[in-house]
């Protein structure tokens, strides 16, 4: 096998990179799947998906972060045997396949609504391909470095629209508390976790240096970090936008951009939410192509991954711009059969690897 990418991950990289992967799908519409859930306890329900998400995380982590030089593949080979690491290696690249599809429909819309409401969605959709074809091509150090850049702004312009909505907020919009009722947002709630499958991707980096506990508190804390960010902007969407106003299905943080108002010379902010939004778009896109090349090649024997990068991004594009295979409301179906696959793939892995460390007394 090709060795995979590594990382240090008590870096700075690592952390805008976890914090990309955990929050870039704020700016979709998939948050909105909170309010039409829960109701108005849609700030509630989104807490609730973070701590189920971040346990999960944690007892990955756990393990994972004492695995120097191997990633989540390479676990899997050694617990399943060859079989069982591909056929997890497909259910990834099934799910990237899936969510880069998504993604860049998403982020195309986005584009299209806030500053080309009149073009095509093919004219919005070629610049997210075209730079996430570039970013794989610039390999994985590169796309570390463009995290580092450029991810503090995303968060900077999310902690902008923050502040400048919740100081004019009505309360009232919180209640009832349990919104819909505590079955959905305790039951139907627990969809919310597909915000954060996307830290699966992180598992798929080995861990370049055996320190455990730095590790884990890099992995953690920017975890914390990021799902504060997403319970944040929704609890200002639930105390700006009422409900069922906010169970629409529109974009959520762009319906708290438009509350935001600072005079008459400070009307055109919509480019700083398009600007963090495409930056946050495009870099997961290009991680998204990277690692699915990746397996192609550390798993399914491809020689050099380059050549194979323009036409993948080529067929996501083809997939958004021109002829739809599959519908919109099957592919949000795949993704939530395939995120929670890939999720429960990698805790199976991970807890399989524990049992067998204690059967063998063998040092992870």
């Amino acid at each position: 096998m090709t060795k995979s990418p590594t990382l240090t991950f008590k870096s700075l990289d690592t952390a805008c990179i976890i914090t990309n992967l955990l929050t870039y799908r704020i700016f979709t519409r998939i948050p909105s799947l909170f309010p039409r859930t829960a109701g108005s306890a849609a700030a509630v329900s989104a807490l609730y998906s973070a701590i189920i998400a971040f346990l999960i995380i944690w007892i990955i982590s756990t393990t994972f972060c004492r695995l120097s030089h191997k990633n989540i593949l390479d676990t899997a080979g050694a617990v399943f045997g060859k079989i069982g690491r591909k056929l997890i290696a497909l259910i990834i690249l099934f799910y990237l396949g899936i969510s880069s599809i998504i993604a860049l429909g998403e982020f195309s819309e986005f584009t299209k609504l806030v500053s080309f409401p009149t073009a095509p969605l093919a004219f919005c959709a070629i610049f997210f391909f075209v730079a996430a074809t570039l970013g794989a091509f610039g390999g994985f150090n590169a796309l570390s470095r463009m995290h580092r850049l450029f991810i503090p702004l995303s968060v900077s312009v999310l902690t902008f629209v923050v502040i400048s909505t919740l100081w004019k907020g009505d309360l009232s919009n919180l209640f009832p508390i349990l919104g819909r009722g505590a079955e959905n947002v305790f039951g139907k709630g627990i969809s919310g976790v597909i915000m954060y499958t996307d830290i699966t991707l992180l598992f798929l980096i080995a861990p370049s240096q055996n320190t455990p506990q730095e590790n884990k508190r890099t992995l953690l804390t920017a975890s914390a970090f990021s799902f504060l960010i997403v319970i944040a902007v929704m609890f200002a969407f639930t105390v700006r936008i009422p409900y069922p106003i906010s169970a629409e299905g529109q974009f959520p943080v762009y319906l708290l951009f438009k509350q935001i108002h600072y005079g008459r010379f400070f009307q055109r902010i919509d480019a700083i939410l398009l600007f963090a939004a495409t930056l946050s778009g495009m870099l997961y896109l290009s991680l998204n192509l990277f690692f699915f090349t990746n397996i192609l090649r550390t798993d399914f024997g491809l020689s050099d991954t380059k050549p194979v990068i323009f036409p993948l991004a080529l067929a996501f594009f083809f997939c958004v711009a021109g002829v739809k295979f599959i519908s919109a409301q099957t592919l949000n179906i795949l993704l939530f059969c395939t995120g929670f696959g890939v999720l429960a793939a990698s805790l199976v892995t991970i807890l399989f690897t524990k049992v067998r460390k204690k059967l063998t007394n063998e040092k992870i």
